[in-house]
């Protein structure tokens, strides 16, 4: 009897380029040549018709099948669909735990998704089985461990845990310099990250130092007019802001969004983010009405990304009741901070740090109303409500001084 030769490494991994070849092949094939227009075909059909294509027609090649499941969910993170992220990757979940080390990747990138819409608590569950999965050997697989503490340090910066941020930023930055080759992208996301969690702490030298590193980077990695190097500019903004650099960071911040404007559809989530960056700094420099405008068009963007309540909305709606307020619109004012409360306890479903930072922007809209008694009434209680659920030091100091003022 002729026993069958085993295929050689060589051997496996050509099969599997070859299968992955016709894959990508097929899925630009037109299935109805009389009815499709290839010029109306979106990038959007051809990622879901990827994702079911992967699940249907490389059931018995789980290794080929995972990997492209995962570039699918990658490419939709990126592009701000984390519905549609999550849809792709919790399918494959089980696929990812049966393949052992190279699953990880596949569950890091659903807990980005899970961290965009929110869902913190199951984005960190999921990096813990991503992290269980690797195994306890830490020498080994350092730059998908630098990915998962990254991960983790992003869902705690959306926490404002920003000590915890911190930490899990550094061994990320450890894992990377083990590790070898890795690419400049993804330098640059975790310099740009680790700067802005510092910039939120008020370290505004150690976070201008990350943000150019991760500028450069990001010039390097996509080009001067790319989403990331958009980005980059956008969160360096954010940093000169919050130190008080005001004009500089208008500068960043109109280059951010002249470049993300370019790259990226109206209603891309990132837009909202520089529009809403760019009305704080307009509200700084004493212009609420240009401030209202940027604060409104992006609570519109992401009312339409979202399609439901979300921290995000209900933050910046919070900003958009400072500038209603100094323009002397104190009832819209109230209004929109009354809508910054239903999503956040419709989306956090429990009292959260942002509640109290909304109880002192509420009481700066009741101080300029001449309702002095209400507003103190608020900060003590918003500040009491810090207190208990242990906001980040530099968080409530920030919101004390607030309230010493009224």
């Amino acid at each position: 009897m002729k026993v069958a030769a085993v295929p050689t490494l060589a051997e496996r991994e050509s099969a599997e380029a070859r299968a992955a070849s016709s894959f990508l092949v097929g899925t630009f094939a037109i299935s109805n040549p009389a009815t499709e227009n290839p010029r109306t075909i979106t990038a959007l059909s051809i990622l879901k018709g990827s994702a079911e294509r992967a699940s249907i027609e490389l059931r018995d090649q789980p290794a080929i099948r995972l990997r492209l499941l995962g570039t699918v969910g990658e490419a939709y993170v990126n592009l701000g669909l984390f519905d549609e992220a999550r849809t792709a990757l919790e399918g494959a979940r089980p696929l990812a735990r049966a393949m052992g080390p190279d699953g990880a990747p596949v569950l890091q990138t659903l807990a980005s998704a899970y961290r965009n819409k929110g869902d913190f608590d199951a984005g960190l569950a999921t990096l813990a089985e991503a992290e269980t999965l690797l195994g306890q050997n830490l020498r080994e697989h350092l730059e998908v461990r630098g990915d998962l503490a990254q991960t983790r340090a992003q869902i705690q910066q959306s926490m404002t845990n920003y000590g915890a941020a911190e930490t899990e930023f550094q061994a990320a930055l450890d894992d990377y310099a083990r590790a070898r080759d890795v690419k400049p992208r993804k330098l640059a996301r975790v310099y740009l990250n680790y700067g802005l969690t510092l910039a939120s702490m008020g370290q505004d030298l150690r976070a201008q130092k990350a943000l150019t590193q991760g500028l450069e980077y990001a010039r390097i990695a996509t080009g001067p007019k790319s989403r990331m190097t958009g980005q980059a500019l956008s969160v360096l903004a954010f940093n000169e802001r919050s130190a008080g650099r005001l004009a500089e960071a208008k500068g960043h911040i109109d280059e951010a969004i002249a470049i993300l404007g370019d790259v990226l559809d109206p209603s891309n989530p990132i837009m909202a983010d520089a529009l809403s960056q760019r009305g704080q700094i307009l509200y700084a420099q004493g212009q609420p009405a240009p401030a209202a405008q940027d604060f409104g068009r992006a609570i519109t963007i992401l009312r339409q990304a979202y399609a439901g309540p979300h921290f995000k909305i209900g933050s910046i709606q919070g900003y958009l009741a400072l500038a209603q307020s100094r323009l002397g619109d104190s009832q819209s004012a109230l209004r929109s901070l009354e809508d910054a409360k239903r999503n956040y306890d419709a989306h956090y479903k429990k009292l959260h740090v942002n509640h109290g930072d909304l109880l002192v922007q509420r009481a700066q809209v009741l101080q300029r109303a001449g309702r002095l008694a209400e507003a103190r009434s608020d900060c003590t209680a918003g500040l009491a409500l810090m207190r208990k659920l242990e906001a980040d030091e530099a968080f409530y100091k920030t919101n004390a001084a607030i309230c010493a003022g009224i």
